[in-house]
């Protein structure tokens, strides 16, 4: 198992669940660390800049893009490239299950968004899970070994997130207990010492993440932050979150 970091990591993926870049200016106050807690934003991706300007350029570290495209130019109608936003974040998350079903990104494009990402001395956050269909079938481990499989080759000494989220549980309300998520995370944990064993890696979870099941998620061993989907873009729910891990013994 991995130790508990110091710092609890909170990751807001807002989504395309914030349409009004005006709304961004309630994350002005936001805490954005603690003795327990660090927090990463990622509006929508052309939101990024303003919040940067809105949080101040010394607040970069607390910043990510929820996606980037695989190729650094070109035609790609539509892409964001990492050189377009390099200079307003610190963090970037690939291979989210939304982004594999309805933009069909493979293990190819993701391998190269988490290369271009560490080239650009970024910290990724790669994102696994299996599908309702998977946990049923007992093809859990088979299909996170798969996804995972893209680091075999990667070098890089800067620390990578694995964000563990069970597509089943994302926006369902249906969060995995902490006994199938502490089992979960070990495994993935474990594969990756086989696959890459010099890599400094931290699992986080992401599903349904909300305040009134962030503390059994906190307490989890092996677990050292949260994806958080929805409640990300309600800025009164993603501060009760922190709250709470603020107010964790």
């Amino acid at each position: 198992m991995a130790p508990k970091t110091k710092h609890f990591i909170v990751i807001a993926n807002m989504k395309m669940n914030v349409i009004q870049d005006s709304y961004l200016q309630h994350y002005k106050n936001l805490s954005l660390t603690d003795d327990n807690y660090i927090t990463v934003l990622m509006p929508p991706n052309p939101f990024i800049i303003t919040l940067h300007n809105i949080l101040g350029k010394d607040n970069v570290k607390y910043l990510g893009s929820q996606s980037i495209f695989s190729e650094k130019e070109g035609s790609y109608t539509g892409g964001t490239s990492i050189d377009m936003i390099n200079n307003y974040i610190s963090y970037v998350l690939v291979g989210h299950s939304e982004r594999r079903i309805f933009f069909a990104e493979n293990n190819t494009d993701i391998q190269k968004q988490l290369k271009l990402v560490i080239d650009s001395n970024l910290i990724p956050i790669l994102a696994v899970g299996e599908s309702s269909e998977d946990k049923n079938n007992n093809n859990f481990q088979s299909v996170i070994r798969e996804q995972l499989s893209i680091l075999n080759d990667i070098q890089t000494s800067n620390p990578i997130y694995i964000a563990y989220e069970p597509i089943w549980a994302i926006g369902t309300g249906d969060v995995a207990d902490s006994k199938y998520i502490e089992d979960a995370a070990t495994f993935v944990l474990n594969e990756i010492k086989n696959i890459n064993p010099s890599l400094d890696v931290s699992l986080i979870y992401g599903g349904s993440v909300t305040e009134n099941n962030i503390m059994d998620i906190y307490n989890i061993s092996n677990v050292n932050g949260v994806l958080v989907g929805g409640a990300s873009a309600d800025i009164s729910k993603f501060s009760n979150i922190l709250q709470k891990i603020k107010e964790a013994n």
